[in-house]
């Protein structure tokens, strides 16, 4: 077990609170993935419960807000005026956790927060939407399936996640999905299309970085799921094509996730819109 980790008054209060652990958190010998807004810490107790301590990287927010913005006004999001995003503080993000338990959605519980720090629950076997694609998983199709029926569903409550874009979808042993990540707030009249439009191009561009032959097998899932949404009104399919065509124009010419091979993401996007009836 590693080194005793302090927490803030507050903090402990809420966790006893919440789940009863009132002993020392250790610093656990399990690595955990960071991003550039949050350092994420594993932490444990006595008894070896396992949570996550995410807190805000100040340095790290900076400079991923401007790639943020640089994004979203990229892909023609910002130029609705009524369209617009911000970054929750760890206290918004946990009500905000709260409300989408309340509602069915699956997320993580969150334990405790305070201005800079949340305490989350740790879920065990569980791979993200990015990783079952890049490791050439056999399931990923039918796990991406799972995950577009289920950020529809959301959509069709009325809620908007935000940052949806593959790593931020948990895939569980029961293949259930979980939402995790509630950094980025978004709103307007086009969020919900933007949001989809989002998710559908990281989730393509992590799958052709396996190779070209899985890149055809998600196009078919996409094909799939978009037919079914041609028979609902959950979406603008207009604008949906809309904001697919320009995340795939946007990156094939800045920003960090352009497809290794152009013509491959030409003819991908160009299939895939054909689908989309606006």
């Amino acid at each position: 077990m590693g080194s005793l980790i302090e927490l803030s008054t507050n903090l402990k209060r809420a966790l006893f609170n919440e789940v009863r652990i009132d002993s020392p958190l250790f610093l656990s010998g399990l690595k955990f993935p960071s991003g550039n807004l949050n350092k994420n810490t594993l932490l444990e107790d006595s008894n070896g419960t396992l949570l996550i301590m995410r807190q805000e990287n100040c340095a790290g927010r900076e400079t991923e807000l401007a790639n943020i913005y640089a994004e979203y006004q990229g892909v023609g999001f910002l130029n609705n005026p009524l369209n617009g995003f911000e970054l929750r503080t760890p206290e918004e993000q946990h009500i905000f956790s709260r409300n989408l338990r309340h509602l069915g959605i699956k997320v993580p519980r969150v334990y405790a927060s305070d201005s800079h720090t949340q305490l989350i629950e740790f879920l065990p076997q569980v791979k993200d939407l990015a990783t079952v694609w890049l490791d050439a998983d056999t399931e990923a199709p039918e796990n991406t399936l799972h995950v577009l029926k289920a950020i529809s569903t959301t959509h069709e409550l009325g809620v908007v996640l935000g940052d949806r874009w593959g790593p931020n979808e948990l895939i569980c042993a029961d293949r259930s999905v979980v939402f995790v990540d509630f950094d980025i707030k978004i709103w307007g009249p086009d969020a919900k299309e933007f949001e989809l439009a989002s998710l559908l191009y990281f989730t393509s561009y992590f799958a052709q970085r396996s190779n070209s032959m899985r890149t055809y097998q998600l196009l078919d899932t996409y094909k799939e799921f978009v037919k079914n949404l041609n028979q609902t009104d959950t979406y603008s399919l207009a604008t949906l094509h809309k904001f697919i065509g320009n995340y795939f124009e946007y990156f094939s010419r800045e920003g960090s996730y352009r497809w290794e091979n152009p013509a491959l993401s030409i003819q991908f996007s160009s299939e895939l819109l054909s689908h989309v009836r606006q």
